[in-house]
Parts: C-alpha cells; structure tokens; sequence
C-alpha cells in the first residue's frame, strides 16, 4: 500500500476494484495438473518414488482430473481472457501485491494447510502465489518489481499487468518504482568468501 501511495504521488490515478471477480484458479490448476499428469505418464511407480513428495502428489492431482473439466479448462481460459480485457479497457494497468505473503520457511509442505496473516489459506498454490497465475492463461503482459523489505527482511514485490503488446508501460512502472526503492541498498550484504561488503 506504500507503493501505490507513492505512486498517487508521483501522479497515477489508481482506483480499488471491489466488485465480484472470478479469476478461475481452478481452471488454471486443471491445466497445470493435468498436462502434468499426462507428460509424467511414462514414468513407473518405482521412478516416481524417486521424485519429491510434491512432485508424486501434483501428479496424483492430475491424474484425478475428469476429461470434462479438461474440455471445459480452454472455454473458461477464453472467458477470463475476455474478463481480463474488459478491465484494461478503462484502466491501464492491474496491479496486486505479487504473493499474498512475506515468503515461508524453506521447509515449509507446500501441499500442507498454510497461513497468511493468521488466516488459513490451503496449500501454497492455492493461497500464497495465485495473483500472477490468471495471467499465466490469459497471455498479458505482466511484470513483478521488488518495492522492498518487510520488517524481518524479506522481500516485497508489487505485481502489474499491461494490455496486450504494452509492455512499455510496465517497464516505465518498474522504472519509477526500481528508483523510488532501491534494492540493491535495502537487502542486506550477502556473504561471500568471508567478505561482508559485496551483495548480491
């Protein structure tokens, strides 16, 4: 909220959305999850056993998908891309925070029943990074800045998406923004060969 402060500052109107949007995360997981399934089909029980346990039950989910929802996934995808366009008739760009989160510890199960903010949020798919994923069927332009630290030191981006062949604009964004945070002075020095003074 900071950023787009900022950003009413430097001169952008940028007004909330608050109506009813469905962005059909579940259509974009049929997608992942059952093309997933399908490349993954000529591999045996003892070869899958050999894979991480996200992996087998990313595969086990896409082999639970019914040849209905496939049929169907393309229609919704036409139907969020129609949805999408709609929105950057009048606007032009979206913007959202990029994860829904500060990023979670290393060993977190991504598959497990996650929290954000004391809330429960499902797995990390379905509740940490779904605000890049509708654009992964929809094909616009979209870009992810960092816009700094949380209070523990981990990092922030800012997620905006452009009309089609208007990537212009989101490089101009990142440009106002990488010069209003610099990240290469807010990450901490990254040690390397016994060496506290170079980062990353």
């Amino acid at each position: 909220m900071r950023a787009i402060d900022y950003l009413k500052v430097y001169g952008l109107n940028i007004d909330e959305h608050t109506g009813e949007f469905d962005w059909f995360i579940d259509a974009s997981r049929t997608i992942m999850r059952g093309l997933m399934s399908a490349r993954m089909a000529r591999f045996d029980a003892s070869q899958r056993k050999r894979m991480g346990p996200t992996m087998q039950h990313s595969i086990q989910e896409g082999e639970r998908v019914t040849g209905e929802a496939m049929k169907m996934a393309p229609i919704l995808r036409s139907q969020l891309y129609r949805r999408v366009e709609g929105l950057l008739v009048e606007n032009d760009l979206l913007l959202s925070p990029t994860v829904s989160g500060p990023p979670p510890k290393a060993d977190i199960d991504p598959d497990g029943n996650n929290q954000v903010d004391g809330e429960t949020v499902g797995d990390l798919r379905s509740g940490w990074f779904t605000y890049p994923t509708p654009f992964n069927l929809t094909g616009h332009p979209a870009i992810s800045i960092p816009i700094g630290l949380t209070e523990h030191g981990l990092p922030v981006g800012i997620h905006a998406v452009s009309r089609w062949g208007d990537e212009q604009a989101l490089i101009d964004l990142a440009s106002v923004l990488s010069e209003h945070y610099r990240w290469e002075e807010a990450w901490p020095p990254i040690l390397n060969g016994g060496s506290s003074n170079q980062r990353l």
